[in-house]
């Protein structure tokens, strides 16, 4: 403890004779961990804790670029054409990030397909995932299943959250699940809540997903087959995407 103390003096009073000095070594010991923290975040993410789902090697997520190198997403209809034009794929699923407020708390989620959870392989801690049928006709199906950090830290791990409602935007939701401890999706922002793609008329104010307008939100995720190389695949996605856009100069 006397050594502590002297050392602490000793810091102060160099400190006081050149503070300026003093504060960039402090900046710079900072930046500099801060980098490393910062890095190690993202290795750990990417490289040292695979995405806890099945076979995450053979997914792939999909957009288009225009001649200017704008990014562009797809349509209802064209994630319903993917599959049928793309055979190097077993199956695909589309989501669309959305922003909501539950009870004053920000809650940032995902509007998914049907067969999200069952093409992850993903089971829940409580009750159900989302089903096919919970996304077969829009507006029919208000349902939600919680990741579990936000069941845990949002809903103090209520064991009988099951069958309740949650009210995101205004608008009440029946949670029929929650996902399993550690997985927050796909993406390095975790998806506080998973809700069918088919509800997103209560999310977004703009045109509806599955209006006329057909607005372009959607990300799609395909698994592609075992007996098709990355190659075949990238080159099929290629030539569909070109007649996709054709009429787009």
């Amino acid at each position: 403890m006397d050594t502590t103390w002297l050392d602490i003096r000793y810091a102060l009073r160099g400190f006081r004779h050149a503070p300026t000095f003093c504060l960039t070594v402090i900046a710079t010991i900072a930046i500099g961990l801060g980098f490393i923290t910062a890095l190690f975040t993202v290795m750990n993410a990417y490289y040292f804790r695979p995405v806890p789902v099945r076979d995450p090697q053979s997914l792939y997520e999909f957009f288009w670029t225009d001649r200017s190198g704008n990014g562009y997403d797809f349509t209802v209809p064209e994630y319903r054409e993917f599959l049928r034009e793309n055979p190097a794929f077993s199956e695909a699923f589309a989501y669309h990030r959305v922003e909501a407020r539950s009870d004053g708390r920000h809650l940032s989620g995902m509007l998914v397909s049907g067969d999200y959870f069952q093409m992850l392989g993903i089971g829940v801690a409580l009750g159900r995932p989302l089903v096919a049928d919970d996304a077969a006709t829009p507006g029919s199906q208000p349902v939600v299943v919680l990741n579990f950090s936000t069941w845990q830290n949002q809903f103090a791990s209520d064991p009988a959250i099951v069958g309740k409602k949650v009210v995101l935007r205004g608008f009440p939701f029946e949670v029929v699940g929650v996902a399993p401890y550690g997985f927050a999706g796909l993406g390095a922002r975790p998806a506080d809540f998973w809700a069918p793609l088919t509800m997103d008329a209560r999310f977004d104010g703009g045109p509806d997903l599955f209006g006329p307008t057909q607005p372009r939100l959607l990300a799609i995720v395909g698994r592609v087959k075992p007996e098709f190389t990355v190659h075949q695949a990238e080159t099929g996605v290629a030539l569909w995407t070109a007649r996709l856009t054709a009429d787009h100069p």
